[in-house]
């Protein structure tokens, strides 16, 4: 189900590790700790991190779609707006979180004079957000196409291993109505849905 996500996090993730080390660079070279120069280095980052990222998060909502319906109608205006909703597994709304991060990381950077851990910090959170928002568009996409193919109802889906937590065991093999199906009870989650067929195992 998240294979094709799983594949452009992991491109992305070493995408990440080269941007945040050219902002690693670009702050280490200044002379002197520069408030405005600096700004302009992390505010140049956030947006390359932007720019790379929401591409593939239109190529993965686009995959979900196409594998649960056999079409291809999303767009990066379904996944903009997609991204600009309330989430309420992050409890938050990805756009204003990823501005968010950009203001905090330049704090960061600025309170511990270029410390290497506020770059490493900043790396990993928003790696950490982008990972969750590939499977939150996988599941938000395939739901999507199961509404356009007519579905009313889907099956919630675990992995069935050893990492399955307790809430998503138990809504395990459990039917919701399309338009009512919970959501992901923590980041990470794994679960995924199937049409209704009439029959569960």
């Amino acid at each position: 189900m998240y294979e094709y996500a799983d594949k452009v996090i992991r491109y992305l993730n070493a995408r990440y590790v080269e941007i945040f080390n050219k902002l690693k660079r670009n702050v280490r070279s200044l002379a002197k700790m520069d408030e405005i120069t600096t700004l302009g280095y992390v505010t140049e980052t956030y947006t390359k991190l932007n720019e790379i990222t929401t591409p593939l998060l239109v190529e993965i909502a686009k995959r979900a779609y196409k594998a649960a319906n056999h079409d291809d109608i999303i767009d990066e205006l379904w996944v903009l707006d997609f991204l600009n909703s309330f989430n309420p597994t992050s409890t938050y709304i990805y756009t204003k979180e990823a501005e968010r991060k950009k203001y905090r990381s330049y704090e960061a950077i600025m309170s511990k004079d270029g410390k290497a851990d506020a770059f490493d910090k900043a790396k990993k959170y928003w790696a950490q957000m982008v990972a969750e928002y590939a499977i939150e568009i996988t599941d938000a996409a395939t739901l999507q196409a199961y509404k356009d193919k007519g579905v009313k109802k889907v099956v919630w889906m675990t992995e069935e291993d050893n990492r399955v937590c307790h809430v998503c065991e138990e809504r395990q093999d459990k039917v919701y109505d399309i338009d009512k199906v919970p959501p992901k009870p923590h980041w990470g989650c794994r679960c995924y849905y199937l049409p209704y067929t009439g029959k569960t195992k």
